[in-house]
C-alpha cells in the first residue's frame, strides 16, 4: 500500500471517530435539559476514551503521510482542535450531571465548587488545567468559558479565583500580576487571551516540529520517529528565537508591573 493510499484511508477512519464524538456531544448537550436522556448518555460515555484513542491513532498516520506544507498542517490541526474541544466539553458535561470524581483517565483537573444555573444542581465541576502549552489552549479556554466565564451565577471575584486555580507555570505567573478583585477579572482574562498570541508567535519557528508530534490529551505525547537532521535547527535561528522570547518576556513583565501599580 502506497503512502497516498495510507493517507486517504487514515483520513476516512479518523472521520468516523469525529462523527462519533459529534454524536456523543449532541447527546450530552440534550442531557443537560432532559433527564430522560441521562441513561443513554452515561452508557455511551463509557466509550469516549476509545473514540479519543482511535482518533489520535488515525490522526498520527494522517500527519505522517500528509503533504508537508504549513497550509496542510493548519487544516489537519484545526480538525484536531475541534475534536479536542468536543471531547473536553463532553467530559465536562458528564461531571456536571453525574458528579463523577473517579475517572482515572481524565486529564489533569482541578475540582471547584460551582452552583448550577440549570435544572440539574451541581456540587462540583472539573476544569482542565493550563500550563502554557499553546496546543492545549483552545481546549482549556472552551471548557473554562462554558463552565465559568459565561456562568451568570458566579461573581467576577469567583471567576477570577477559579481562573487562578486552573493555571500553572507561566500563565499563572502572568495572572498573579493582577490583584485578586472583581474589577481586575476581565483585565486578567484578556491578558491570558493575549498571551496565547504572544506564545504562538514566539514559537512559530518550531511549527515544523509539531508536524512530527501529536499529543493525546489522555495518554500524553506520541512521538513519530524522525531523523536527527529533521529535528535540528540552525544555531543562529535557535539563538534568534531565544532572544525574541527573552525580549517578549521582558516587555510583558514591564507591562504587568505598570498595570499592577495602576491598580
Amino acid at each position: 500500500m502506497g503512502n497516498e493510499e495510507k493517507y486517504k484511508k487514515a483520513k476516512i477512519y479518523r472521520s468516523v471517530e469525529v462523527n462519533r464524538i459529534n454524536e456523543l456531544l449532541t447527546i450530552a448537550q440534550n442531557s443537560l435539559t432532559d433527564n430522560g436522556k441521562h441513561g443513554n448518555f452515561k452508557s455511551r460515555y463509557e466509550h469516549v476514551e476509545t473514540v479519543n484513542d482511535s482518533f489520535y491513532k488515525q490522526h498520527n498516520v494522517v500527519l505522517n503521510y500528509m503533504p508537508e506544507t504549513d497550509e496542510e498542517f493548519e487544516i489537519q490541526d484545526k480538525i484536531r482542535q475541534e475534536f479536542d474541544s468536543n471531547y473536553y466539553t463532553i467530559k465536562a458535561i458528564y461531571f456536571q450531571i453525574f458528579d463523577d470524581n473517579n475517572d482515572s483517565n481524565s486529564s489533569t483537573t482541578n475540582a471547584v465548587n460551582i452552583s448550577a444555573g440549570s435544572s440539574v444542581h451541581l456540587s462540583k465541576l472539573s476544569l482542565v488545567s493550563f500550563n502554557g502549552d499553546v496546543t492545549k489552549f483552545t481546549s482549556f479556554i472552551d471548557v473554562f468559558d462554558a463552565l465559568v466565564h459565561a456562568n451568570p451565577n458566579l461573581t467576577n471575584i469567583e471567576k477570577f479565583s477559579h481562573l487562578l486555580s486552573c493555571l500553572d507555570g507561566p500563565p499563572k505567573n502572568l495572572i498573579q500580576c493582577y490583584q485578586l478583585s472583581a474589577a481586575n477579572y476581565m483585565i486578567a482574562y484578556n491578558a491570558l487571551q493575549a498571551s496565547r498570541t504572544t506564545l504562538t508567535s514566539s514559537t512559530s519557528p518550531l511549527k515544523s516540529q509539531l508536524k512530527k508530534q501529536v499529543i493525546n490529551p489522555r495518554t500524553g505525547p506520541e512521538q513519530i520517529p524522525v531523523s536527527s537532521s529533521e529535528i535540528s535547527l540552525p544555531k543562529d535561528k535557535l539563538r534568534k528565537t531565544h532572544n525574541e522570547v527573552e525580549e517578549i518576556e521582558e516587555k510583558r513583565k514591564e507591562f504587568s508591573i505598570l498595570l499592577y501599580n495602576d491598580f
